[in-house]
């Protein structure tokens, strides 16, 4: 798969070493929710979402807010 020039991807590497320590693959969805709870955190707000447990989707975000 070939991306456009204006298509770049960027990669927290801290991601990446999740993955590969767990040998789990993350969804976006994962991704997304981590980055949500990290950026309510640098700006002094609490946040709560609501989770279905499918998956070790649990395991997964617990493990990585730790």
């Amino acid at each position: 798969m070939r991306a456009c020039p204006s298509q770049v991807q960027v990669v927290d590497p801290r991601f990446m070493v999740f993955e590969f320590v767990y040998g789990i693959v993350l969804r976006k969805a994962q991704v997304e929710l981590v980055q949500s709870f990290m950026a309510q955190l640098a700006n002094g707000d609490s946040h709560c979402e609501q989770m279905i447990m499918v998956n070790r989707l649990a395991q997964v975000l617990s493990s990585m807010l730790q």
